[in-house]
């Protein structure tokens, strides 16, 4: 009965050490692809899928108060933001994150307006750092405006959401 009992507990060690081992290494293969840690939006951002206009000065409250979180740069009634806004919608509602959301012109009152040179754009910000942004321009970022997976991944290489 006792080896019984210690075959148990040195099998159920072994499954555990593996699973850590496993998690370790894919949480390793992220950073190492991202250069970045992988980090949660701040908590009010889960749980809905909801865009919040905000204002210029808004924008730099959040950044003031540091607060992690992602916001979407459109220009209104532009064929391009629109299609964007869908696959960004696609993936708030089935991943329950909220996205802060900005015009171009409004956008381009505050300090981002220094980096972000084309619209639409998605902009990622950890303790009110910008940690990386769409690139409108950028034939690299072009699947993540049409492809929803590929949105998914490039976001996900940032932000813990599941």
């Amino acid at each position: 009965m006792r080896k019984k009992i210690g075959m148990i507990a040195i099998i159920t060690v072994i499954v555990i050490l593996l699973t850590v081992s496993v998690v370790l290494v894919i949480e390793r293969n992220m950073i190492r692809k991202t250069g970045n840690f992988l980090f949660y939006l701040d908590e009010k951002y889960y749980g809905t899928g909801v865009f919040m206009e905000i204002t210029p000065e808004e924008l730099v409250a959040l950044i003031d108060r540091k607060e992690s979180f992602a916001i979407f740069i459109h220009q209104p009634f532009c064929s391009t933001s629109y299609e964007f806004n869908k696959v960004l919608t696609e993936f708030a509602n089935e991943e329950q994150i909220s996205f802060y959301k900005i015009s171009f012109d409004d956008m381009q009152k505050t300090s981002l307006g220094e980096t972000i040179a084309y619209y639409p754009s998605l902009a990622i910000y950890k303790e009110g750092e910008l940690i990386d942004f769409l690139d409108a321009e950028s034939d690299e970022d072009l699947d993540k405006y049409k492809d929803k997976a590929a949105f998914a991944e490039w976001f996900g290489g940032y932000i813990q959401y599941k």
